[in-house]
């Protein structure tokens, strides 16, 4: 069928075709009256004149109908009006996708099908008439159109009860099919999901009168929602209204009642003047009405009863849809039928953004990072969403990033305002409780802030107004908007002064009122949020920091600084319910501090020796947590403290014992003393509520005489338990998990204990248990781990009626000889025996499928390096020893994993085995295997590991059958010789060959490979790979008898990584293909090749270190995505071509030790250069070197992450003096290179680590000052300290500036002087002071310089000026040359500029002085505004982490 004509072009909604004379003044006029009651726009022909030749108009009315309803009667075939009419109709249903209904009035529909019977006869009576005056062929056209239309499911008033009932359910089936989404609603993304989940709710078809609620917190679309729902419903709803709540203010509640009233039925009953003087009228006027009412914003129960008191007051299908913030006001009306609006997903979030922001679903690639933060910084929250979006729209890049810092810290006005209706609609104790989640316990337990708060109600009337939200596992929820809302009131309220607010929260205003001492009764708790603990800016606390805070009640600090904090305080506001005080430095609390309403005490990691003197009211506390306090020595007495219900003094080494008023804790219900010494657990007597124990003891003394544990304990944890059993009153009814690892254990109790509950039992590396103790009635239990129980002989028999077992480790029991037989253990997925070489059975376990409660688990079996494994009888094959020994219960067809490592035989079964469920093997290591079993039937494997099999020769073709294979390694497989031909494995991607030795071809086995190993190979051609168009990495390390590879290789468009390291028998590469995709090439060791390759010019990681390359050509221009170019040990190098330093994008090129580099040049262009402006060092022809591999550390095996930037020549002592110079000019990047002297093209020089520049004048119209630098560094002598990197530090206005540009370490490669150049800029402040260097490097700085640049407003730099020209003579080689020097200005060449190239000069006389004092800048270096953004731009550098010049000397 065609496509729909566009709805925008549509006149009317319903065409009808009829015949007059049957249904003009009856049905018809019904069914228009109907359509019209619901709005429906239907054509009426209004007497268009009848002929046999249908009207222009009604064409026209046909073709623009969204829907046709052929209404088919007793004559309407007489009339080949009609007739034709139809024949139009169903041209528009076949081309346009126009809607028909057909209706069957007093006809049978196979009569008008089949043109038979009464509706036949009248119908070939009018072809007989009509024949000649109509086409040929229109008799065919009709009966096509008739047969094809009453095909058409519709209405027959033959089976219907009465024509009434037929014209309201086709009115109604109209309607529907006419209801689309408006387009007012397009730009609110999924609104489409909302509405139809809330349809279902509102379940349209029932005939009942029905309230449904729609609720969420604000801003998150709610009334969007409900208009887009309202709507669509409409058409199906001849009286409906939409009214939205107004709060109104005054004591006449009657007349606001009236006024609900009269609005309601003045909307529904479209009267505008209606009187309404009693109450009740809307229940009178409309219940026998079918209504569509949406209520909007309701925040008023009154509201709800007087307007939509029942559902019985309206009329059947009704439907009352109510919109609120407060779920309470649902529940309180009797709404059990609610829809919650929840927030957008992640992508869904985005896309509103971007539809606001860019007008598009999704963000440009350079502003997705940003999208992703401000959708984040929304919450996701539509409101949001759309009021940032709009706020960003048509803002370019720099703009977005301007405004981040507002917006992470601030709130929008308009989001604000819309929020902030929802706080003040809160009783004052319900906003307190608000502000008090909004700034301190956004995300805590529901439990915790109970606790603390003491409000129970409170929190449960912020969830059901959706200001915050109860997750599933108990925390406290608030969306960011709010929490930024709350805090955003509480900044307001102090008008400036963060002492007088109720709530502090950002480090700045806390450490204000701490160092200052603002504090005031008003401040009612502090909490520095935890990535504020590492700020730079230690907290800076004295003795009476606290003084003036009387009220308050939570303090949640932490303090990671070196020192500087008091180590005791005079005073603590004696209401602390919260104190928490990460890394406290005090020794103890103050001697006034009362402790009357502490509630929480959690001082971890602090330097307390002890907490206070004496006994304290501790009668509201229940959580003390003092982990890690190293320092204390004492609990402080708690004979008080009967509801402390969580204890954890975790990591207390200095702790000697608990005391003896433990006991009174008779609440407590966690006891965490890792570390502690328990002389005497008697004391843990009385703790009969006692659920959690964990002692991490390696300390024996005391713990030999435990008599006593809490009956009730559900967790026992106690790593290195120096006990050799469990005493025998020990109770184990209510455990659930026993952790017991590294134990001195030999068994834990004697008999049969009730262990009922038990889930998880591990003893690990107890190694000298000798039994397991009985788990007959372990019924529940889940995991069992013995790995390292050395001592262990055999398995308890009673281990088959742990029947929910689904993990058991019993790896590395290397006494273990025998496990029980017939275990019935259905529940299994994970079975480990790995490196128990005595274990002489196989477990004869059923493990069952993977069934309904485990639907991923796997059934794994491990029996890696058993006795088993490896002593099984020659002859017998793997499955049917695993058959044998578990009869009629081992099922091949359910097992998932097998890992059969290290198998001593050549095979491990004969013929087909049903390995249906098979989804991963492992047979490696198995050296002895010569084939693999048949696994034709393993249809769902996915991974086969078969690395280190050395006998295994080839594959069997029915590998072919594994079309689910993912992952095949055959890793140092070396009697590999042959891989099946006539395969293509569809799902395969890894396919891992590296090391078999013996494989000398390879065959494309599947078109879908996407990672190929070849590596230590020995493959000598690559063939056709043109197939294997998903294939993204290639590794062809060290396959020597490589030559080349095939051109077909082009075909490879997502090819990203080729290795071809160490093939050395590689001579050329293809030259007339472009990898497009290719982003690392590793062509390091190739030691015969020739040519540079030229496969890609997208390549971003290239290696070609100890290659015998011998130019890098011109075309390397081309390499426009080139990061990374390592070229070095290339001895045959000669020639690099400039155009290196066009490629803005390379950052890290590395030439060293290319001993031959003579030129930087490719042609014989030589550059004009100033005498003596490179120096060379006095070369020995004598010095003893060889290309040590000291790069395999430096830079790894793999891609590595490019740190720093650096152009390395080092040991390079060929380049002539047209390439240094080139070098020198060219490259604006951390530069090395042979050296012995500063250039004199450093207009300032010195000898030693230290200068100092007074600037020019001309800097001063420079909004930064741009220098280069250089060194002269003798890595063979020590320098006078050791620092990691070479740095160069500068102070300038009173700031310090650093910048570190060469790894320290890579000097010692370097076999003479060498300099060292680098460039940076920083800001000039239009000023003159001087600038003082100072560099630094392990090795001795023989000299340094430094030289001021200028950025140049030209691009040609052969341009010609009037400005009067002087002439000065220079030597380079043996000819003369000129080039033009300004009066204070050098214009660069940049190195690549023609021979006799004449340069723009300036007025005044050139100083021919190069003084290393005063204002001597005799040429000033210009460079390009190109060359000028790859200096980096340095900023100055805190106090902290400025180092003194001369704190090394």
């Amino acid at each position: 069928m065609a496509a729909s004509s566009s709805s925008g072009r549509r006149r009317y909604d319903v065409f009808p075709s009829f015949s007059g004379v049957d249904v003009r003044k009856t049905f018809l006029s019904h069914l228009i009256e109907a359509l019209d009651g619901k709005s429906i726009n239907t054509f009426i022909d209004h007497g268009i004149e009848r002929s046999r030749t249908i009207a222009p108009e009604l064409i026209s009315a046909i073709r623009e109908a969204r829907i046709s309803i052929v209404i088919f009667s007793k004559n309407y075939a007489s009339s080949t009006w009609c007739l034709n009419e139809l024949v139009e109709i169903h041209k528009c249903f076949n081309d346009l996708g126009q809607m028909v209904i057909p209706v069957f009035y007093d006809v049978d529909p196979s009569e008008v099908r089949k043109q038979t019977g009464e509706f036949g006869k009248v119908f070939e009576k009018t072809c007989e008439v009509s024949k000649d005056k109509q086409p040929g062929d229109q008799k065919q056209r009709w009966v096509q159109a008739l047969t094809d239309i009453a095909n058409i499911a519709g209405e027959d008033l033959l089976n219907g009860p009465n024509e009434a009932h037929m014209v309201e359910k086709i009115s109604n089936d109209v309607s529907n099919k006419l209801i689309t989404r408006s387009k007012c609603f397009d730009d609110f993304v999924g609104i489409e999901a909302h509405i139809e989940a809330i349809k279902s709710v509102l379940c349209l078809e029932s005939k009942e009168a029905r309230m449904v609620g729609i609720w969420g917190q604000s801003g998150i679309g709610k009334s969007t929602i409900g208009r887009a729902l309202f709507s669509q419903l409409s058409i199906q709803f001849p009286l409906r209204a939409f009214l939205t709540y107004k709060s109104t203010s005054g004591s006449d509640v009657s007349g606001m009642k009236l006024s609900w009233e009269k609005e309601l039925l003045s909307e529904i009953l479209g009267q505008k003047d209606i009187k309404i003087e009693h109450f009740g009228v809307v229940e009178q006027r409309l219940k026998h009405k079918k209504v569509l009412i949406l209520l909007d914003d309701v925040d008023n129960l009154e509201f709800l009863k007087t307007l939509v008191g029942k559902a019985e007051w309206f009329g059947s299908g009704s439907r009352i849809i109510v919109i609120t913030q407060d779920r309470q006001f649902l529940k309180a009306h009797d709404i059990d039928l609610v829809y919650e609006v929840k927030l957008p997903s992640q992508g869904l979030a985005l896309t509103m953004l971007c539809r606001s922001a860019f007008g598009k679903d999704s963000p440009p690639d350079d502003f997705k990072e940003l999208a992703f933060e401000v959708a984040k910084l929304a919450g996701h929250l539509p409101l949001g969403l759309n009021v940032l979006g709009s706020s960003l729209r048509r803002r370019g890049k720099k703009e977005w990033m301007e405004m981040m810092p507002r917006l992470r810290n601030g709130l929008n006005g308009d989001i604000m305002k819309t929020l902030r209706v929802s706080y003040d609609r809160l009783h004052q104790k319900d906003q307190d409780m608000f502000l008090c989640i909004a700034c301190l316990f956004n995300g805590f337990e529901v439990s915790y802030v109970k606790d603390l708060l003491e409000d129970n109600v409170g929190l449960t009337m912020l969830s059901e107004k959706s200001l915050i939200r109860i997750t599933p596992d108990g925390h406290i929820e608030m969306h960011n908007l709010l929490e930024k809302l709350g805090r955003e009131i509480d900044r307001a309220k102090s008008k400036g002064n963060p002492g007088k607010r109720q709530f502090l929260t950002n480090f700045e205003d806390i450490h204000e009122v701490v160092t200052e001492k603002t504090g005031t009764e008003t401040l009612l708790g502090i909490r520095l949020p935890f990535e504020e603990y590492f700020s730079t800016r230690p907290l800076l606390i004295d003795k009476e920091s606290f003084k003036g805070m009387r009220n308050l009640q939570y303090l949640k600090i932490g303090d990671w600084s070196d020192g500087g904090q008091p180590q005791s305080l005079v005073y603590l506001p004696l209401k602390l319910r919260l104190l928490d005080w990460d890394d406290c430095p005090l020794k103890s609390l103050p001697s006034t501090f009362k402790a009357e309403y502490l509630v929480n005490l959690i001082m971890k990691y602090s330097k307390l020796e002890k907490l206070w003197e004496g006994t304290l009211p501790l009668g509201s506390l229940k959580k003390m947590n003092l982990l890690c306090s190293k320092n204390l020595k004492e609990i402080p007495d708690l004979s008080n403290a009967r509801n402390l219900e969580e204890l954890d003094l975790e990591g207390c080494e200095s702790l000697v014992t608990l005391p003896s008023s433990i006991q009174n804790a008779i609440k407590l219900r966690k006891l965490h003393c890792s570390g502690v010494i328990l002389i005497d657990l008697k004391s843990l007597e009385g703790m009969c509520n006692l659920e959690y124990l964990s002692v991490d003891c390696s300390r024996v003394e005391g713990t030999q005489g435990i008599v006593y544990f809490p009956s009730k304990l559900r967790l026992l944890l106690w790593n290195n338990c120096p006990l050799k059993r469990l005493h025998s009153n020990f109770k184990v009814e209510y455990l659930v998990k026993l952790r017991m690892e590294n134990s001195d254990l030999e068994k834990l109790w004697d008999g049969t204990q009730p262990l009922g509950r038990l889930k998880q039992m591990f003893l690990r590396g107890s190694k000298y248990l000798k039994e397991i103790p009985d788990l007959s009635l372990a019924i529940n239990l889940e995991e069992v781990d013995i790995c390292k129980c050395e001592s262990l002989v055999t398995f308890p028999s009673s281990m088959q009626n742990a029947i929910k077992l689904i993990y058991l480790d019993i790896s590395d029991c290397k006494k273990l000889e025998s496990f029980p037989t017939d275990l019935n253990l259905e529940s299994l997925e994970y079975l480990n025996l790995t490196g128990c070489p005595n274990l002489r059975n196989f477990p004869a376990i059923k493990m069952g499928c993977s069934d309904v409660d485990f639907p991923e688990g796997r059934n794994e079996i491990v029996v890696e390096d058993c006795f088993w494994n490896k002593n099984l009888p020659a002859g017998l094959d793997y499955l049917d020893c695993l058959m044998r020994c578990m009869p009629c219960e081992f099922r091949p067809e359910y097992l998932v994993f097998l890992n059969v490592r290290c198998y001593k035989h050549e095979k491990l079964w004969e013929g087909i085995q049903s390995l249906g469920s098979l989804e991963e093997m492992d047979l490696s290591e198995s050296e002895n295997l010569t084939e693999i079993p048949d696994l034709s039937k393993a249809t769902n494997l996915k991974h086969l590991y078969l690395n280190n099999c050395k006998s295994l020769v080839t594959l069997p073709s029915t590998i072919g059958n594994l079309q689910k294979l993912v992952r095949l390694e055959m890793k140092e497989c070396t009697g590999l010789e042959v891989l099946p031909t006539d395969v293509n494995l569809s799902s395969l991607e890894t396919l891992d060959l590296s090391g078999c030795s013996s494989l000398r071809t390879f065959p494309l086995i599947s078109k879908s490979i996407k990672w190929l190993y070849l590596e230590n190979t020995a493959i000598e051609e690559i063939l056709d790979l043109s197939k294997a168009t998903k294939l993204e990495s290639l590794i062809l390390n060290n396959c020597k008898s490589l030559v080349t590879l095939p051109s077909t290789i082009g075909n490879l468009q997502n090819l990203r990584r080729l290795y071809m390291k160490r093939c050395t028998g590689l001579e050329v590469l293809p030259t007339d293909v472009n990898l497009s995709s290719l982003g690392i090439l590793d062509l390091s060791g190739c030691s015969s090749l020739r040519t540079f390759p030229l496969i890609s010019t997208n390549i971003v990681w290239l290696y070609l270190e100890n290659t015998a390359i011998g130019e890098v050509p011109c075309c390397i221009e081309d390499f426009t995505r080139l990061r990374v170019l390592l070229m070095y040990c290339c001895q045959r190098l000669k020639n690099i071509s400039p155009n290196i330093f066009r490629l803005r994008s390379l950052m890290f090129a590395d030439f060293t030790d290319c001993r031959g580099v003579i030129k930087a040049l490719s042609d014989a262009t030589v550059v004009a250069t100033m005498e003596d402006s490179v120096s060379c060092v006095p070369l020995s022809e004598n010095i003893e070197y060889t290309c040590e591999r000291f790069w395999g550390e430096l830079y790894g095996d793999g891609d590595w992450d490019l740190g720093t930037e650096y152009f390395s020549f080092r040991n390079c002592f060929k380049l002539d003096r047209d390439a240094r110079e080139l070098i020198l000019r060219s490259c604006f990047k951390p530069v090395a290179l042979p050296g012995g002297e500063i250039p004199k093209y450093f207009t300032y020089r010195a000898y030693g680590d230290s200068l100092t520049v007074t600037l020019p004048r001309s800097s001063l119209s420079q909004s930064f000052l741009r220098f280069k630098a250089c060194l002269v560094v003798d890595p063979l002598s020590e320098g006078k300290g050791f620092y990691r990197y070479l740095e160069v530090n500068f102070g300038f206005n009173g700031k310090q500036y650093q910048k570190s540009f060469l790894e320290d370490e890579e000097l010692e490669f370097c076999k003479t002087d060498h300099l060292f150049f680098c460039s940076f800029k920083f800001e000039s402040e239009m000023t003159f002071n001087d600038v003082e260097f100072k560099f630094c490097c392990s090795n001795r700085i023989k000299e340094c310089g430094v030289r001021l640049m200028y950025v140049s407003q030209e691009t040609e730099y052969n341009q010609q000026t009037t400005r009067s020209k002087k002439r000065m003579r220079m030597t380079s080689g043996t000819s003369e040359e000129y080039i033009n020097l300004a009066g204070d200005q050098i214009v660069a060449d940049t190195g690549l500029a023609a021979l006799n190239m004449e340069l723009s000069l300036g007025e005044g006389e050139a100083s021919s002085s190069t003084s290393l004092e005063g204002e001597a800048l005799s040429v000033d270096y210009m460079i390009t505004k190109e060359q000028d953004e790859d200096i980096p731009f340095l900023d100055p550098v805190s106090d902290g982490t400025w180092r003194s010049f001369y704190s090394a000397e």
